[in-house]
């Protein structure tokens, strides 16, 4: 912000044009909007939100009596670039591993897609 404010005042001093109604959109278009969409740009940045689900509202709200869950459905697309290079068996592992038991979502709702080029 200060950078913008000092190059701000350095083109109002140094106003050696002949064109001045030029010169005066420039300052009033470029340069107060783009310091405002930096500003507004920067406002989210001075307080970032961090949420975190509630689970227990979650369980409560998609829980059925019957010990299963009412949760939709999720899909998981994973692309790779070489089979050859990443073998299908080994990526499918790592992901069962690292990402299925993470989530704390039920097992039956998850389905996992690898895709691979063709050669």
């Amino acid at each position: 912000m200060l950078a913008v404010t000092l190059f701000f005042i350095w083109r109002v001093q140094n106003n050696t044009s002949d064109i001045k109604w030029l010169w005066a959109i420039s300052v009033a278009a470029l340069d107060v909007w783009f310091g405002f969409s930096w500003l507004l740009n920067q406002l989210p940045r001075l307080n970032p939100i961090k949420s975190i689900p509630n689970v227990a509202a979650l369980k409560q709200q998609y829980d059925l009596p019957d010990g299963s869950s009412d949760l939709p459905g999720i899909d998981i697309f994973i692309n790779t670039a070489n089979p050859v290079d990443e073998p299908v068996l080994y990526t499918m592992n790592s992901i069962v591993l690292s990402v299925h038991p993470r989530t704390d979502y039920p097992v039956e709702k998850h389905t996992c897609y690898l895709m691979t080029p063709e050669r």
